[in-house]
């Protein structure tokens, strides 16, 4: 996939101590994709899932306004049991990175009901999504 235009414009909003990086969700999002078109002819793309996720290095995306703009080019595959997801560097004579990489396999039957509130009883505080993302500032995270 190539990021640029107005899609490299809504992922850059997504800052860590003012450098934008495509966010973790965005990977995962992107490997599962993959994933289900890869399994989409068997009943595999509803039972199987990722499991021992590793974030290897971030992805920091180059800034949209520069000219000329340069895209950010990304890719996710499989090999056996493990999934990758890399980025293709343009401007560093095509140097593939991987960023993150997981295992893949049948995902274990789901436990029906009562997971909620078994979670909530758990929770000893609740906050505000507001009260959230200012903690997230005062560490450094912004979602500009």
């Amino acid at each position: 996939a190539v990021i640029c235009g107005k899609l490299h414009r809504i992922l850059c909003d997504h800052c860590i101590v003012g450098k934008a990086l495509f966010s973790v969700g965005a990977i995962l999002e992107m490997l599962l994709a993959t994933l289900r078109r890869r399994d989409s002819d068997t009943t595999l793309a509803l039972t199987t899932c990722l499991h021992d996720v590793v974030i290897e290095r971030a992805l920091i995306l180059h800034d949209y306004r520069m000219s000329p703009p340069v895209p950010t080019v990304v890719r996710t595959y499989f090999s056996g049991s493990s999934a990758f997801f890399c980025s293709l560097d343009e401007t560093d004579s095509g140097k593939t990175t991987v960023h993150a990489t997981a295992k893949v396999h049948a995902a274990p039957s789901r436990p029906t009901g009562g997971l909620l509130p078994e979670t909530l009883l758990r929770c000893s505080t609740s906050i505000s999504g507001e009260e959230l993302y200012a903690q997230f500032s005062r560490i450094g995270l912004s979602y500009d």
